[in-house]
């Protein structure tokens, strides 16, 4: 699919396409996709138009934002669904209000906790730094899997220790969090994958959600299931790079999540990833 992306200075004119353009992007991201980054001003308003060489082809895409700063997102005629991710954002609003946009919601701030030997349902086993059984690498901390990086990653052995390579091996780890902006309903997630060995990788998960206390965080019973399935990486799309966006359906709002891995690729010595993004509302 080649896309094309053009940012616009407080309005746009079909008519007219030329007339306050201030960027615009075909081959930028490989792939015939486009990328545009810029700098945005407060009190003003920026137009993103989207749109593919034919006109029957259409596609997802996606809004990363960085900074301090709050920013309504305000859909105008969009035919695809499409992701923001705000790192670092004061605030992330929609106009108008009830607006169906996919939004990450985590940022690189939250704590992470690893965890191994949990099952869906059960109490939560702590993870430590080292490299064998509940282990996770020093340089693979559970905070690895949302740092908006793909070169950095989460590794967890489970039960196994570094030379042992089992289709188990870091099976029932996971993490859990409390997103920074507050309660949320999740209807989506998406996993990146490791920037090496594709045994590793996570293909089937579970997320629970829960509004229990942080104090009540490990006991299994604080836990509501939201989501079994695949991760997204049932096809490996190679090495650090994002899989298919898994979207379902909940309407049920939580303060803290819970994401476990009950499958991977093949035999190896842990479960790892080098990103976790949940999208919602």
């Amino acid at each position: 699919m080649n896309t094309y992306g053009y940012i616009y200075n407080n309005s746009f004119n079909a008519s007219d396409p030329a007339a306050n353009i201030i960027a615009w992007n075909d081959e930028g991201g490989g792939s015939s996709q486009f990328v545009l980054n810029i700098f945005i001003d407060t009190a003003t308003t920026y137009i993103l138009v989207v749109t593919t060489y034919n006109a029957n082809i259409e596609g997802a895409f996606s809004i990363i934002g960085f900074g301090p700063g709050s920013v309504t997102f305000s859909p105008i005629d969009v035919s695809r669904p499409f992701s923001i991710i705000a790192t670092g954002l004061e605030s992330v609003s929609f106009s108008p209000i009830g607006t169906s946009v996919l939004v990450s919601l985590l940022g690189t701030n939250e704590i992470i906790y690893g965890i191994h030997n949990t099952t869906v349902g059960g109490d939560s086993t702590p993870s430590t730094v080292g490299q064998s059984r509940g282990n996770y690498l020093p340089n693979g901390e559970p905070k690895k899997a949302c740092d908006n990086d793909t070169s950095t990653t989460y590794l967890n052995f489970g039960n196994c220790d570094e030379y042992e390579k089992m289709a188990y091996c870091g099976l029932k780890t996971g993490l859990y969090m409390t997103p920074e902006r507050g309660t949320s309903i999740i209807v989506g997630l998406q996993f990146c994958t490791g920037n090496d060995f594709p045994d590793r990788d996570p293909i089937r998960i579970t997320l629970e959600g829960t509004n229990e206390p942080a104090n009540q965080l490990t006991l299994g019973s604080s836990w509501t299931l939201i989501y079994d399935g695949s991760s997204g990486l049932d096809y490996d799309p190679g090495r650090a790079t994002c899989g298919e966006k898994e979207l379902f359906s909940n309407s049920v709002e939580y303060t803290s999540y819970r994401i476990l891995v009950t499958e991977k690729r093949g035999a190896d010595n842990s479960v790892q990833y080098s990103e976790l993004r949940l999208f919602g509302f």
